[in-house]
């Protein structure tokens, strides 16, 4: 995966300095291929911690959840306050926290010039 996103981000700085688009054309076929299909990296660690109702406050259930990719190191950390005090009824409220790579700013950066 390292490779691949190096040959992206030479496609991208060949673009800029002299607008030769070929390198980032040979990218986006790569990508429609092998790369581009769902879980290319499958080693991940998932952690999911809850506290069910914290300092006697009733049906709330504050959580936090993080997933890893091993190979790469980018993570996704979830906070997430849930509220079942209603009747049939979870409020649940989530807030979506990520952690940028250097493998996430090359994604943007073909997803960008892709249109």
């Amino acid at each position: 995966m390292k490779d691949y996103f190096t040959f992206i981000d030479r496609g991208y700085d060949l673009f800029l300095v002299a607008g030769n688009d070929s390198l980032l054309k040979k990218a986006a076929s790569v990508t429609e291929g092998n790369y581009g299909r769902p879980n290319a990296m499958q080693d991940y660690l998932y952690l999911r911690v809850t506290q069910k109702e914290p300092f006697n406050i009733l049906y709330f259930t504050p959580a936090i959840t993080t997933i890893m990719n091993l190979d790469d190191g980018s993570f996704q950390i979830s906070p997430e306050l849930l509220y079942t005090g209603f009747y049939q009824l979870g409020v649940p409220a989530e807030r979506d926290g990520s952690g940028w790579t250097e493998r996430d700013r090359l994604r943007r950066k073909t997803k960008r010039l892709q249109g």
